[in-house]
C-alpha cells in the first residue's frame, strides 16, 4: 500500500526534472524583441548578453558574491531584522553597510531561507527556533530531567511529604522544562560561541541592498545561491506564493532539485506558532498543578485546569481554523500561480526578476510551468495531507508530560500497584502526543470560515468545550479507573488503543521520513 506521500514524492521527483529547450534563435534575455525594455535601471540602453548567458547556471559568476550569515544575526533583537516590510525601502550607504557586514565570504552554504517579507516577524523567529534548536533541546532537557529525577529518587535532592503520605517534588519537571525552553531560545548562541554555527543565508545581510551593480548581480545569481546551499528552510504562510522575490527563489530550487537534488523543510509558520504557545502553556499548567498539590491543594485543580485549556483551546481553535482553511487553498493556489500576478513592492525590483526569470526560462509560460507543477508536488510531498499535523512539533508535549512523570518515579510512586499505575500513564501520555494533531484534525473538519463574527466565535467556543471534554474524558480513563483498578481485567486496554490511535494519526510522518531517507540515500 503506497500512501499520499509515496505519491507526491515520486510525481515530484518526475517533474522536477523538466528540462527547459531554448530555440536556438532566441534573443538573449527576452521572449521577443517586443516583449522586453532593453532600457536598464539608469535610463541607459543595454548591450544583449551572449546566447550562452540565458542558460542558468549553477556556477557563481564572481566567488565574492557568495555570503552567509549567522543565526545570532537573523534573530537578533527579537527578529528584528525580519520585520515585516522591512526591505520595503531604500537603505542609506551606511545601512547597507551595516548590514552586508552581518555576513561574510563562504563556499557553502548550509542552509538557505527563505520567506516572505510581508509576514509578522515572530512566527519566523519561532519557525527558525524549531528549525535549529528544537533537537537539541529535547536531547539536552530529556538528560537533565533524567538527572534530575535520579537525584531526587537517592535522596540527594529534597523531597516534600504530602498528607498521604507520598513524599514528591517536581525536579525534573522543573528543571526539565526550564532547560528546554532555555535551550529552544539560546542553542544557536551556544554553537556560535563555540564557533560551531551554522551558515545562513538571507537576502537581507548577503545581498547588497544600495549598490543597485552589486544588488543586480546578486538577483542574476540566486541560482547559484540556492546550489551552493545544503538546505533551504522554507517559511510558509499563504502570503508566500503571491510576492515575487519568494517565487523566485522557489523557480531557482526547482532547477536546482532538478540537477542534483535539494533538501527542504517547509515548515508553516502559524503551526510554529501555535505549537510553542502550546507547549508554554502546558508547563504552565504542569507547573500551577504541581505546585497547587505541594501546598496541600488549597485550590482544586479541576476548575483551573479546565479554564486554563477552555481559554487555550479557543485561541487554538481560531488560529488551527484559519490555517486549515489556507492549507485547503495552498494546492488551488500554485496550480493556477501566474508570474504576471506575483507582487513586489518595488518596480525595479520586478523589472530585475523578470529579466532574470526570462534570462532563465523560454518564456513566462514555461516559467508557470514550473511553479505549477514542479514546486506544487514538492510542496504538497513536505506538508503531506491536508489534515496533518507534523509530529515533530507535537513531541514537546509528550516530553514535557514525561518529565512530570519522571517525578512520581523519582517519588516512588510506581513501586506500589506498579502495572495499573504505569498503564494509566502509558495511556494518558499517548493522548498527550496526540492532543495537538487531533485538535488540528477537529479544526480541519470545521474550518470553514462562517458568515458572521458572532458565527466563527461560537463555532470556537464549541470546538474549545469538546476538546476540555475530550481531555477531561481521557484523565478520568487512565487515572480514575485504570490506576484504581476499576478496570482491572482492561487494565493496558485504554493504554494500548491511544498507542494505536497515536501511531495511526501520525502516519504521514512516519512515511515521510521513510520516503525522506530513500530519497537521500539515492541522491548519495
Amino acid at each position: 500500500m503506497v500512501c499520499d506521500y509515496c505519491d507526491k514524492c515520486q510525481e515530484s521527483e518526475q517533474i522536477v526534472n523538466i528540462q527547459v529547450q531554448v530555440p536556438s534563435d532566441f534573443y538573449p534575455g527576452r521572449s521577443s524583441p517586443q516583449d522586453v525594455d532593453d532600457t536598464s535601471v539608469d535610463g541607459t540602453l543595454e548591450t544583449p548578453s551572449p546566447v550562452s548567458d540565458i542558460h542558468l547556471s549553477l556556477d557563481l559568476e564572481d566567488s565574492t558574491l557568495l555570503r552567509a550569515t549567522r543565526l545570532v544575526h537573523v534573530l537578533e533583537g527579537r527578529g528584528k531584522h525580519l520585520k515585516a516590510n522591512s526591505l520595503a525601502r531604500d537603505f542609506s550607504a551606511e545601512e547597507a553597510t551595516v548590514l552586508i557586514n552581518k555576513s561574510h565570504n563562504v563556499e557553502q552554504i548550509d542552509v538557505f531561507i527563505s520567506h516572505c517579507w510581508q509576514d509578522h516577524h515572530t512566527p519566523k523567529v519561532f519557525a527558525l527556533l524549531i528549525h535549529s534548536n528544537l533537537r537539541a533541546a529535547v536531547c539536552i532537557s530529556a538528560i537533565v530531567a533524567c538527572i534530575s529525577a535520579s537525584l531526587c529518587r537517592i535522596g540527594v535532592l529534597p523531597k516534600i511529604r504530602q498528607s498521604d503520605g507520598f513524599a514528591f517534588f517536581p525536579w525534573a519537571l522543573l528543571f526539565g522544562s526550564s532547560t528546554f525552553f532555555l535551550i529552544l531560545m539560546t542553542w544557536h548562541r551556544v554553537r556560535d560561541r563555540c564557533s560551531f554555527s551554522t551558515q545562513y543565508f538571507l537576502d537581507k545581510f548577503c545581498v547588497h541592498q544600495e549598490d543597485d551593480t552589486l544588488k543586480e548581480r546578486g538577483v542574476r545569481s540566486f541560482a547559484a545561491f540556492v546550489a551552493a546551499s545544503d538546505r533551504m528552510v522554507l517559511l510558509w504562510s499563504p502570503t508566500y506564493f503571491t510576492r515575487l522575490w519568494c517565487t523566485l527563489e522557489m523557480a531557482a530550487m526547482v532547477k536546482v532539485a532538478g540537477s542534483r537534488g535539494l533538501r527542504m523543510d517547509l515548515i508553516p509558520l502559524q503551526l510554529a506558532k501555535v505549537s510553542i504557545y502550546s507547549w508554554l502553556v502546558q508547563a504552565i499548567i504542569y507547573f500551577m498543578v504541581q505546585a497547587n498539590r505541594l501546598a496541600d491543594a488549597p485550590i482544586p485543580d479541576f476548575p483551573f485546569v479546565v479554564a486554563v485549556v477552555f481559554v487555550g483551546g479557543y485561541f487554538m481553535a481560531m488560529t488551527l481554523r484559519e490555517y486549515a482553511r489556507d492549507r485547503k487553498a495552498l494546492e488551488q493556489q500554485l496550480s493556477t500561480f501566474s508570474m504576471e500576478e506575483a507582487l513586489c513592492s518595488s518596480p525595479r525590483d520586478r523589472r530585475w526578476i523578470e529579466r532574470t526569470m526570462k534570462r532563465w526560462f523560454a518564456d513566462m509560460d514555461v516559467c508557470n510551468k514550473h511553479i505549477q507543477q514542479g514546486v506544487r508536488a514538492q510542496v504538497m510531498a513536505l506538508l503531506g495531507p491536508e489534515a496533518h499535523y507534523a509530529t515533530s512539533l507535537a513531541c514537546p508535549t509528550f516530553l514535557i508530560n514525561v518529565f512530570n512523570e519522571a517525578d512520581y518515579v523519582a517519588g516512588q510512586h510506581y513501586d506500589e500497584r506498579t502495572s495499573e499505575r504505569a498503564a494509566a500513564a502509558t495511556g494518558w501520555a499517548a493522548f498527550i502526543l496526540i492532543v495537538l494533531p487531533l485538535i488540528y484534525k477537529i479544526c480541519f473538519a470545521f474550518a470553514e470560515k462562517r458568515s458572521s463574527r458572532k458565527m466563527e466565535m461560537v463555532v470556537n467556543i464549541a470546538l474549545s468545550a469538546f476538546v476540555v471534554l475530550c481531555i477531561g474524558a481521557v484523565f478520568h480513563t487512565c487515572f480514575q479507573w485504570a490506576s484504581k483498578g476499576v478496570l482491572e481485567q482492561w487494565t493496558w486496554v485504554v493504554p494500548i488503543a491511544l498507542l494505536l490511535m497515536a501511531l495511526w494519526l501520525q502516519r504521514a510522518s512516519f512515511c515521510f521520513a521513510r520516503c525522506s531517507n530513500m530519497g537521500q540515500s539515492k541522491r548519495t
